[in-house]
């Protein structure tokens, strides 16, 4: 049929249902993709909050979506590896840690040792000082005694020299008295 616009209506709707045919796959493809963007979207959002569990395990028949999910899957082992490291930072560094207290306790004790020893040292040395303080005090009373015994003695040495001299005075007051006679 032809209407004066020359056109045929088989034509229109011919051109009419390629383009239905059109934006029906555009809009199954659109939804795929769509689809499959938002779950890994989604996915991607729990793996920026620290979920390495989810599931990257879907495909797009679009090729560059698929070529997304394996750089997801990617990214998602380097957070797995980065998360074992630092697992293995906090150990080593708590490996330190335990090592470094146990030889600062190592030093402590040998420290203690050593001044214990020297303690034991002092102790002893004083306990030696003690007694030779105690005989050497015992030597000065002995001193003393014996000085005070001396002086006692040449006291008395001194009152017979004075009792020997006055004697000797009057045996030769009595020799003159004889010699005058």
């Amino acid at each position: 049929m032809y209407y004066g616009t020359g056109a045929y209506f088989d034509d229109i709707d011919n051109v009419f249902q390629d383009l239905l045919v059109i934006v029906g796959f555009g809009v199954f493809v659109g939804r795929n993709v769509a689809g499959a963007l938002n779950k890994l979207s989604s996915r991607m959002n729990d793996l920026a909050d620290g979920n390495l569990d989810v599931n990257l395990d879907f495909q797009s028949f679009v090729g560059e979506v698929n070529h997304m999910i394996q750089s997801v899957k990617l990214f998602r082992a380097a957070l797995e590896k980065n998360r074992a490291l630092e697992l293995e930072k906090d150990e080593l560094e708590k490996k330190a840690d335990e090592e470094r207290r146990q030889a600062t306790l190592q030093l402590a004790d040998a420290f203690d040792a050593s001044v214990g020893e020297i303690v034991k040292a002092v102790g002893s040395s004083a306990a030696d000082m003690e007694g030779t303080a105690n005989d050497l005090s015992g030597a000065a009373n002995q001193a003393s005694d014996q000085a005070i015994t001396v002086a006692a003695a040449a006291e008395e040495a001194s009152r017979n020299t004075a009792s020997v001299a006055s004697a000797t005075e009057q045996l030769s007051a009595s020799i003159e008295e004889i010699a005058r006679q």
